[in-house]
C-alpha cells in the first residue's frame, strides 16, 4: 500500500519503531511493488525464493491457483450490514476457522512463509454513474465484476454483470458503456472513477484480506529478542488497522459528497434480501463447481455464521 493511505503510512511507522528499538539491528525498507521487479501476483512466489525477506500479500490475487481462498471473500457472508471495523473482524474469523484455516496455513508453510500481520481494506460496495438509492434501481445496470460470485448475484438483481480491466472502467462509464462498479471507496477515489460517478449504494458487501508474510528462515534468522519486538510491533500494527478501515470509508464518501455523488447506505430490510439471495442462489452455485477441500473450507465458515 502507497504510504498516502492509512494502512500504508501505519506499516511504514511500524517499520521505524522496529527500527529505533532494535538500535537498528533489524531494518525494513518499504517498496511498492512497481519500484521492484516483483508483481504483487508474484508474492508467494518471491517470499519462498528468497527474492525479499517480507512481502505484502493479497490471497485474493490466488484464488485461481487456491479456490478455497474465494471462500471468505463471498459476498455478503454476515447476516447483518457490519461497520467496517467490525467486518475486519468478522472476515479475520472467516479466513481461520476450521478446515479454511487448515488449507490457509498448508499454503504458507509450503512456502516457507509466516504471516505476521493482516488487515482488511474498507468494505466494497456499489458505485453508479447515475441515481442509485435502492436494490430496485439497480435493475437493469450494467456492472463491472471480479469474480464469478458477483457475476451472479448481479445477475440474481436483475443486472448485467461486465468484466473489464479497471484502466477501462473510466472510459466506458463516460461513454456509457458500463452503469456502475462494485469496489472499495479509495479505488472510487484514486482511480478518479468519481468523475463519473453520480452516487454510491453502500453495502459493504465484503472486505479484502491483505497480510504481510515472512520468510520463516529469515524470521528463525533473528535473535530472540529482536524477533519478540518485530512480531510484537507487526501485531500492534494490526490491532491499528480497523481503525484505518472505518476511516478511510468516512474521508472518501466525505470526498465524493462534496464532489455531488450522493452516498446512500443500504437498508436493514434490503440487507437482508441480499443476505438472502447470496446464501440462497449465490454461494451454492459457486461451491458445487468445486473441490471437496473447497466445500469443507465453505462448511466451516457457515458453521461460523450461523453460531
Amino acid at each position: 500500500m502507497t504510504t498516502s493511505t492509512p494502512h500504508g503510512k501505519g506499516l511504514v511507522d511500524t517499520f521505524q519503531r522496529i527500527k529505533e528499538r532494535t538500535n537498528g539491528e533489524l531494518e525494513i525498507t518499504h517498496n511498492l511493488y512497481i519500484e521492484t521487479p516483483y508483481k504483487a501476483t508474484e508474492a508467494l512466489e518471491i517470499v519462498r525464493d528468497g527474492l525479499v525477506e517480507i512481502v505484502e500479500w493479497n490471497p485474493i490475487y490466488y484464488a485461481g491457483t487456491y479456490p478455497f481462498f474465494g471462500v471468505p471473500e463471498l459476498p455478503f457472508l454476515s447476516p447483518r450490514l457490519l461497520s467496517p471495523a467490525e467486518m475486519a473482524k468478522a472476515e479475520s474469523e472467516y479466513w481461520e476457522v476450521g478446515a479454511m484455516g487448515e488449507a490457509l496455513n498448508r499454503v504458507l508453510e509450503e512456502h516457507s512463509a509466516v504471516e505476521v500481520s493482516t488487515y482488511f481494506m474498507e468494505p466494497s460496495s456499489f458505485y453508479f454513474a447515475g441515481e442509485v438509492k435502492s436494490l430496485a434501481d439497480i435493475e437493469g445496470k450494467r456492472l463491472r465484476v471480479y469474480s464469478q460470485p458477483l457475476g451472479t448475484l448481479m445477475m440474481e438483481l436483475g443486472a448485467t454483470p461486465v468484466s473489464i480491466t479497471a484502466p477501462d472502467v473510466y472510459s466506458a462509464l463516460q461513454r456509457g458503456g458500463l452503469d456502475g462498479v462494485i469496489t472499495t471507496p479509495s479505488t472510487v477515489e484514486g482511480l478518479k472513477w468519481s468523475e463519473q460517478m453520480k452516487s454510491g449504494f453502500i453495502v459493504n458487501l465484503h472486505a479484502v484480506k491483505q497480510s504481510q508474510l515472512v520468510s520463516k528462515a529469515k524470521l528463525d534468522a533473528l535473535s530472540p529478542e529482536v524477533r519478540e519486538i518485530f512480531l510484537e510491533e507487526m501485531q500492534k500494527f494490526e490491532a491499528m488497522t480497523p481503525g484505518f478501515a472505518d476511516d478511510n470509508k468516512v474521508s472518501y464518501h466525505k470526498l465524493m459528497e462534496e464532489k455531488g455523488v450522493t452516498i446512500t447506505t443500504v437498508s436493514e430490510e434490503e440487507y437482508t434480501k441480499l443476505h438472502q439471495i447470496a446464501k440462497e442462489r449465490v454461494w451454492p452455485a459457486w461451491v458445487e463447481q468445486q473441490s471437496q477441500e473447497v466445500k469443507d473450507a465453505y462448511e466451516a465458515v457457515l458453521t461460523l455464521i450461523s453460531k
